[in-house]
């Protein structure tokens, strides 16, 4: 199936653009978070001696090991994908057809992906690249070149709900998490939603 009308939000451009912005105006931290730092006061929360009157965890995959909801239904899944160099492909659509074929510009496609519940590590694996080449090559009879391969962990959700509340008795800790493939359209609804609830 070829997608014409189909669009595409490059997730990492985004959050790097608005990393830089925050940065810029000082609003932003990268650091490692440590969740025995976090001291949880009457109406604040208080972490490396600053004071914030709210929390909300949006840590990905890393929300399973989440001290303060350590019951949330995730099945954590693992996922592949290709950056391949097709010159003679075209870069009008998106073909989705048992892996999708993504065009990124200069002729670079993302090719992708697979779902892995049972795995050992977040690394790409031999096998996987070969299982997607091996479809590649059912879809497209012309040359190509693979210039990446990656993997990540997914915080995929055993009812596929997304996860969006608040502490059942920290009432300013919150979380965020488990939006699946349609993410980029359900989290600022769900952001938005959250603080109605608060």
């Amino acid at each position: 199936m070829c997608i014409s009308m189909g669009h595409f939000l490059k997730i990492k451009l985004l959050l790097d653009s608005y990393k830089n912005v925050l940065a810029s105006e000082n609003k932003i931290q990268t650091e490692k978070f440590i969740y025995s730092a976090l001291q949880i006061q009457d109406e604040n929360i208080l972490y490396n001696d600053v004071k914030y009157s709210h929390i909300i965890f949006c840590e990905g995959s890393a929300a399973s090991l989440n001290p303060f909801f350590p019951a949330l239904p995730f099945h954590l899944c693992k996922g592949e994908i290709l950056d391949a160099y097709i010159p003679e492909l075209k870069e009008e659509y998106i073909i989705n057809k048992s892996i999708y074929i993504l065009p990124m510009g200069n002729q670079i496609f993302k090719i992708g992906s697979n779902f892995e519940w049972d795995f050992k590590d977040d690394k790409p694996t031999e096998l996987i690249k070969q299982q997607l080449e091996s479809s590649l090559q059912t879809i497209i009879k012309c040359n190509y070149e693979i210039i990446n391969h990656q993997a990540a962990i997914r915080p995929t959700v055993k009812n596929r709900e997304p996860i969006c509340m608040w502490h059942t008795q920290y009432k300013n800790i919150g979380i965020l998490n488990g939006l699946g493939t349609k993410g980029a359209l359900l989290a600022p609804l769900l952001a938005k939603k959250l603080l109605v609830d608060f």
